[in-house]
């Protein structure tokens, strides 16, 4: 009986495994493999083998070529050729057959296994789905918390501002200053807090233009009641600055910044986390400005200051490490950037939580650094180690 199979040609079992091997692993490959900002992308190609392709038809017709010869033979050296020849086309149409049976059963498994793989894929994009439902929610709940913060802060603005001219009105106070002392302390706290988390949220959104007319009207608050020397001040210029990098304005958060800096080191002390954050910050604004000698002062500066609160801020000091090996790698001086990044990414990967974002970009640089150094197998170590990380984050 011949095979059912709309082709004359059949391959056999090894080389149309081989072939199936072959695409699957040049469609997985062939998509581009994203190593993070500013890394290549890397491709990888598989060459098709060649297959050979077996014609079954022609072999079962040279078998009953060679048996009608055999009958109508009767020189005994032709039947023993024709004998031997059809026990060959026998042998070899048999192996063809098998190795087609048996090539029927694996694509047969597959097809099972693939099915099963397709349930549960189909499994997880529901419960993706789901989940994407609920973010959804969420993000409604919070837009409705926004516009009621908003109104807050609005109503806020028009209690004060009547509460102005009720005073005037009935002149409670005659002191120009003392006026605007007791105007400006009453629920001024309230107030600042109330603008600050509101211009926090629609910073989270990307409103950035609406997140900074909030924090100028909370600073413009601070600046009548504490005054600029305060560590409330610092922080409402910490997110001015943060939001000015943002709109793509790096001398506003420069200065920003800077004056941050002043008020936590006045303040809180220069050595104190808040003042060594806030250098970090100068050091990305620098970096960003093409100030690379300056930016490493800045993150060196914060490297030591973490370093001096020993197992405390270990987050902080491993993030101040990476941004200043990334630096020395840019530059180019690899015997200083190593070091940097390999703490970074030992400190990093030991934290649980919300160092996890901070350990996938370490290990990413470091296996960037392993990549132009010539050490491809630590490249790759650290490169598998950033994406098990990372899909360990997705889907915990």
């Amino acid at each position: 009986m011949h095979p059912s199979h709309p082709s004359r040609h059949h391959r056999s079992l090894t080389d149309l495994k081989r072939a199936a091997w072959s695409v699957l692993l040049v469609a997985w490959f062939a998509q581009p493999l994203h190593a993070g900002d500013g890394y290549r992308l890397m491709y990888v190609k598989t060459d098709d083998p060649a297959v050979t392709y077996v014609d079954l038809a022609r072999i079962e017709r040279q078998l009953a070529e060679a048996r009608e010869a055999l009958a109508a033979s009767t020189e005994p050296r032709q039947l023993a050729e024709l004998t031997a020849r059809i026990h060959r086309l026998e042998r070899q149409l048999a192996r063809e057959q098998a190795d087609i049976a048996a090539l029927r059963d694996d694509l047969n498994q597959q097809k099972l296994a693939w099915h099963a793989e397709r349930e549960t894929l189909q499994d997880a994009y529901d419960t993706l789905q789901d989940a994407h439902t609920g973010l959804l929610a969420d993000l409604e709940r919070k837009q409705r918390q926004i516009d009621r913060n908003l109104a807050a802060a609005t109503s806020w603005e028009h209690e004060r501002a009547e509460l102005r001219r009720q005073l005037h009105r009935e002149s409670l106070v005659r002191n120009g200053k003392s006026l605007r002392q007791t105007l400006d302390t009453l629920d001024s706290a309230a107030l600042v807090s109330s603008l600050n988390d509101v211009g926090l949220l629609l910073q989270a959104e990307g409103r950035l233009p609406e997140a900074e007319e909030l924090f100028r009207r909370a600073l413009v608050v601070l600046d009548a009641t504490v005054g600029r020397d305060d560590v409330a001040t610092g922080t409402i210029l910490e997110h001015l600055a943060d939001t000015s990098m943002r709109r793509g304005n790096p001398d506003a958060a420069l200065a920003f910044y800077r004056e941050a800096a002043e008020v936590f080191g006045a303040r809180l002390g220069t050595t104190h986390p808040r003042y060594a954050n806030t250098l970090n910050n100068l050091g990305n604004v620098q970096r960003e400005r093409g100030d690379f000698s300056e930016a490493e002062r800045l993150y060196r500066e914060t490297v030591r200051i973490y370093a001096t609160h020993g197992k405390r801020h270990q987050v902080a000091r491993a993030v101040a490490a990476h941004n200043l090996g990334v630096l020395m790698m840019g530059l180019g001086r690899m015997d200083d950037a190593g070091p940097l990044l390999e703490q970074a990414a030992d400190l990093l990967t030991r934290q649980r939580g919300s160092a996890s974002n901070q350990a996938i970009m370490a290990c990413q640089s470091l296996s960037e650094f392993y990549r132009i150094t010539g050490q491809p197998d630590r490249a790759d170590h650290f490169q598998n180690l950033a994406r098990d990380l990372a899909f360990n984050q997705f889907i915990p």
